[in-house]
């Protein structure tokens, strides 16, 4: 599917942030590496369903305590899409498109730094300011309305604060994937080092449905259901585990 550039902008329509900035910030790849999700390395559960089932994504994530060189990094994520192809309004529509949000932390030499970030594919990633240390739970919620406008929310419940973030797009969501992640960085077209850690969870994870219905990671009712592992630079394994309301990871 072809864009037009004067089409496809994402724009934020309001902010409401409780004890702090609402500013956000396209990230500048030569500026502020590591921030980008291209890599296509990751490990994860992922539900499928062609009919365009899943309007929400929700979790909770535990800031994770990193160790390894300077610069290396790993992505917490949740998200919406990411391939396949749906019918809108008579006409087919690429569903390359996705949304995806969650942490960013970067191995620094000062310890571990944690970065809020969200991306409506094929548009840039932004980070937003909103205060994270590790070990904090964050609890992410994206909701889609109609495949082209969402509602994004952050909250630290360990500081109690939390950042909304409502926004439209005409880049077209399909919600025919759900999925809950861990990955590489990449930044300048290269993945960066994966920095350590020994388990990662996401808790109270669910996907919401049309109807009022809602599916956790290890739903065996829907059409896909997906694990995937992730081969670290020390030759391990990242095992995912999903169950009814989460999904951990064993580094």
């Amino acid at each position: 599917m072809r864009f037009n550039s004067g089409l496809i902008s994402c724009f934020f329509l309001a902010s409401a942030v409780l004890a702090g900035s609402d500013q956000s910030h396209q990230l500048n790849l030569l500026e502020r590496s590591p921030k980008v999700l291209d890599s296509s390395v990751w490990a994860g559960a992922r539900l499928g369903d062609n009919d365009g089932t899943f309007n929400s994504v929700t979790g909770i994530l535990v800031a994770p305590t990193l160790s390894g060189d300077p610069g290396s990094a790993v992505a917490v994520w949740m998200g919406i899409d990411g391939d396949g192809d749906v019918v809108y309004n008579n006409e087919a529509v690429g569903c390359q498109n996705y949304f995806v949000c969650g942490i960013l932390s970067t191995v620094t030499s000062g310890g571990t730094q944690h970065q809020a970030f969200m991306r409506w594919f094929p548009h840039p990633p932004l980070d937003f300011p909103f205060d994270i240390t590790t070990g904090d739970r964050i609890q992410i919620t994206f909701n889609v309305y109609d495949w082209m406008s969402g509602t994004l929310i952050f909250n630290n419940l360990s500081r109690g604060q939390s950042v909304t973030k409502n926004f439209k797009c005409a880049s077209l969501l399909c919600g025919r994937l759900a999925e809950w992640m861990v990955g590489r960085v990449a930044a300048g077209g290269e993945n960066l080092p994966l920095a350590n850690f020994s388990r990662l969870l996401i808790a109270s994870a669910s996907a919401g449905a049309r109807g009022g219905l809602s599916f956790g990671p290890a739903a065996t009712t829907l059409g896909i259901t997906n694990i995937y592992q992730l081969t670290t630079d020390h030759g391990g394994v990242i095992k995912p585990v999903a169950d009814s309301d989460s999904v951990s990871f064993d580094a």
